[in-house]
């Protein structure tokens, strides 16, 4: 079956007693897995950018800094898919060797670029939060001063006092009388 064909290539047990190949085992089969493509393309790409780390401005012309982009991936494909390994590897120490400093300059001006970004970024974020601080203690204050006035209002309603308690008496309705029906100047 495939799960033991995979199994006679192992490279031994693992830590755990699992079938191992390439470091990775498989829990569910005891078999080995082959590596995630994902996890090995970064690794590819991380060891191909430690060496390629130019930046457009690096470049005459966009055509250029595109061929150079073109070159990373075709090194990132060489490596991922086993094809002209050596002589990758080979370019790679060449290229890093020529261009070692420009790329350590050009991460070094990332990294503070990224820094300087980043900075602000938390600047803003701290900016907001302060607003959104000041605008809620603003929000208690005014719903705290509404909630004292609003009890203030039902105590001196209670006890039958204030400016509350005139208010509400001089809004009753005024009884049916002829008094208020008949205006007397209309009268002859």
């Amino acid at each position: 079956s495939e799960h033991s064909a995979g199994a006679t290539r192992s490279e031994g047990l693992g830590p755990t007693g699992l079938r191992v190949l390439r470091g990775v085992p498989c829990v569910a089969f005891n078999a080995a897995m082959p590596p995630n493509p994902f996890q090995l393309e970064k690794k590819y790409r991380d060891e191909v950018l430690a060496a390629y780390y130019k930046c457009e401005e690096d470049f005459d012309d966009v055509e250029q800094y595109n061929d150079y982009l073109m070159e990373v991936e075709d090194m990132v494909h060489s490596l991922l898919n086993q094809e002209n390994v050596p002589a990758t590897r080979a370019k790679l120490a060449q290229y890093k060797k020529q261009y070692g400093e420009l790329s350590a300059v050009n991460r070094s001006r990332r990294a503070v670029a990224y820094r300087q970004l980043k900075d602000a970024d938390d600047r803003e974020r701290q900016e907001r939060e302060d607003r959104r601080l000041k605008q809620h203690e603003a929000d208690e204050r005014r719903l705290s001063g509404l909630i004292h006035d609003k009890r203030a209002a039902q105590i001196s309603i209670a006890e039958g006092r204030g400016a509350a308690a005139a208010s509400a008496s001089s809004l009753r309705a005024p009884s049916l009388s002829t008094e208020l029906l008949v205006d007397p100047a209309a009268v002859p």
